[in-house]
């Protein structure tokens, strides 16, 4: 949720809060003091990843299973002190909005209490912006210290919300897959795929959608920037996974987003086939009933998922063929492989 609206104050706050490393880690050390024995007897039940290339469904399946209220999240209550979920919490103004659709225009709704992939705030403070490049997102390398202190962050996140369950939904988690199933060998990892043309027509429309909005203000640019989302508009930078593929394509061009989904699911076959759990974007619309159960059957988690079609964008005539086909040939590889 981005609200056009925000005050000149509100973006000051915003800025100092999310902006600045020291006021960030100082923020985080002060809620590690203050909540040190809590969080020493405080379990990690279970612990859910989820995560995807961005419009493939992680927002709708995240939204499912937090509306379990068995799972802790953060939400638009913690922002902008991201980094002292407990104390920020005591001291926030208590505020109620009602929901509105959120600022990509694609019909979900969000109020100050939903969900929301801000966990990879913590990436971003903990490396330094180290993996943020000009152009692209490069690969995590992350030490035994960081993992330690993300894992303490989790626990602070349950204990505010009086839970033992972590859920995330964080695209760019693809960054560092092994180093969270080395930290959290029990974890699950939900992993969204889909039809590879209808999802780069979905990152295109969406792409030059956020590049007008964000011509007409700068703050959106800062906003996604301080919370590490790259995924389309002015501010997008691809995940650097396989130098094998041509980056090449101008962004408006379809081949440039088709491009990005075969580098992401090709590295996902060639890396982690084994540390996901992989969930079709088509079957979450059209039969809904089959991913409830797979929660249910596989991880313990009863959910209410409705079924919708999905939209269906029109046959793009400069499509380079031979890359598509490419795309389709993993895809397929991936229905094979779902449980």
């Amino acid at each position: 949720m981005f609200q056009n609206n925000y005050s000149f104050l509100s973006k000051l706050i915003h800025k100092i809060a999310l902006n600045n490393h020291f006021v960030a880690d100082t923020s985080f050390d002060i809620e590690q003091m203050i909540h040190e024995k809590e969080v020493e007897k405080q379990q990690l039940e279970q612990v859910i990843f989820i995560t995807g290339l961005a419009r493939s469904g992680t927002t709708s399946l995240f939204n499912a299973i937090y509306k379990t209220s068995e799972f802790a999240s953060l939400t638009y209550q913690n922002m902008p002190f991201l980094m002292m979920p407990n104390i920020w919490k005591k001291i926030a103004p208590k505020t109620e909005e009602q929901p509105v659709e959120r600022f990509h225009k694609d019909g979900l709704l969000v109020s100050i209490n939903s969900p929301e992939a801000f966990d990879e705030y913590f990436w971003k403070l903990k490396l330094r912006d180290n993996y943020i490049k000009d152009f692209f997102l490069e690969l995590n390398q992350i030490d035994e210290v960081s993992l330690n202190e993300y894992e303490i962050y989790l626990k602070l996140v349950c204990l505010s919300n009086k839970k033992h369950k972590y859920l995330s939904k964080n695209n760019n988690n693809i960054l560092r897959l092994k180093y969270l199933k080395k930290k959290f060998p029990s974890a699950q990892i939900l992993l969204l795929f889909r039809e590879p043309l209808q999802h780069a027509n979905s990152l295109l429309k969406e792409h030059l959608y956020f590049s007008e909005q964000q011509k007409k203000d700068n703050f959106i640019i800062d906003y996604f920037n301080y919370l590490g989302h790259h995924e389309f508009g002015l501010n997008h930078k691809y995940f650097k996974l396989d130098a094998g593929v041509n980056y090449s394509f101008a962004l408006d061009s379809i081949n440039y987003w088709l491009a990005i989904w075969k580098s992401y699911y090709q590295y996902i076959i060639e890396n982690h086939l084994t540390d996901v759990n992989l969930v079709c974007y088509e079957t979450l619309c059209i039969e809904p009933q089959k991913i409830e159960n797979y929660l249910k059957d596989y991880f313990k988690i009863e959910v209410s998922l409705k079924n919708y079609m999905p939209p269906v964008y029109a046959f793009n005539n400069n499509i380079d063929k031979n890359l598509l086909n490419e795309c389709l040939e993993i895809y397929e590889s991936l229905i094979k492989k779902i449980k």
